[in-house]
């Protein structure tokens, strides 16, 4: 047997979200990825993390599969947290102005880069951990018929 992971592919188990309706997970799933969109700040997406834990674990799947399936694009989530950090001014402009963490040119970092490259690593993380326990806990054809 393949013991390569890849995005998408539903891992047999027997856990309360295994045996959960399809229509309610992808309804869940849809509802929970827009409010990750939703401005709520940090204190937002602490709660939002918790609540994708929670399900991470009640889905009863290892942190391997996590790991796995997000460490081939690591390299894509550090450059998108060192160009928003390092890019992003206090106006949104690539010059220097605004408030510096460190100033030296040509690497300087802004707070609104900073809370930026947050916002960004953490939707994103968020988004697809939920896609990876929606995936990974439904069958594919069910999740197919809960489409229509």
């Amino acid at each position: 047997m393949n013991n390569r992971l890849s995005l998408g592919r539903y891992i047999p188990g027997n856990s309360a979200l295994h045996r959960m309706d399809g229509r309610l997970k992808l309804v869940m799933i849809l509802f929970l990825v827009g409010c990750i969109f939703a401005p709520q700040g940090f204190v937002g997406f602490f709660f939002l993390a918790l609540v994708v834990a929670l399900l991470f674990f009640v889905s009863h799947l290892r942190f391997n599969v996590l790991w796995r399936l997000f460490r081939p694009i690591l390299f894509i989530f550090i450059t998108l947290w060192f160009i928003n950090c390092f890019l992003m001014t206090e106006t949104g402009e690539f010059h220097d102005t605004g408030s510096w963490y460190y100033g030296k040119k040509p690497f300087f970092v802004s707070e609104l880069g900073l809370l930026q490259a947050c916002y960004i690593t953490a939707r994103i993380l968020l988004m697809m951990t939920l896609t990876i326990i929606l995936t990974s806990t439904t069958k594919p054809l069910v999740l197919t018929l809960s489409l229509e």
